[in-house]
């Protein structure tokens, strides 16, 4: 992780995402559930929590611990990575690590901004340019629909409800987190 910050620093990058997610995509997962809940074991919260505060610590550029070089703060966390598709615990597993992470990362580094998991959101915005309220269900439920036909059940993996939950939890994120991954054109800038 550090060769990471230095190297986007050294080129003059100031504002960097950092994902913290709870397993290793190629090595030992004792410390999560299960390969379909990426959350902590009860008993290795703690060291979950711990782990988040010294990730957090160490970017905050506090002069406290931090990494050599350090030239401006990490600001941005998001718990997990993509909720959508890459975190298959439930909304419920998921909040519970979302507020732990959450609670401990603004202990240590109160500027901290912390995003949940990103909603994959395929093709929302170009096609569905209406401000109705269910747009974004609606376009979500048909690309799940396409994905599970085309035999990639686990691409958009949970229904739409289990966003909701997330959203209902905003308590325990400050930055509303989606990926936009098909079509560039439908971010406005």
């Amino acid at each position: 992780t550090d060769a990471y910050v230095q190297e986007y620093q050294s080129e003059g990058f100031e504002t960097l995402v950092m994902t913290l997610v709870s397993h290793c995509q190629n090595g030992p997962n004792w410390g999560i559930n299960s390969s379909s809940n990426y959350t902590p074991k009860e008993q290795y919260y703690d060291t979950y929590m711990a782990w988040v505060e010294a990730v957090v610590e160490r970017y905050d550029c506090d002069g406290y611990n931090d990494m050599p070089g350090l030239r401006y703060p990490v600001v941005y966390y998001e718990i997990g990575d993509e909720f959508s598709t890459y975190e298959p615990e439930s909304a419920s597993e998921y909040v519970k690590m979302l507020k732990a992470a959450y609670e401990t990362a603004h202990k240590a580094f109160p500027n901290v901004l912390i995003a949940h998991a990103a909603f994959l959101v395929p093709q929302v915005f170009k096609e569905n340019m209406t401000r109705s309220e269910n747009v974004y269900q609606t376009s979500y439920e048909n690309w799940q629909q396409y994905y599970i036909d085309q035999s990639h059940p686990s691409i958009l993996n949970h229904p739409y409800s289990d966003l909701t939950t997330i959203l209902d939890n905003g308590e325990f994120f400050d930055v509303l987190n989606f990926h936009s991954l098909l079509y560039p054109e439908e971010i406005y800038g």
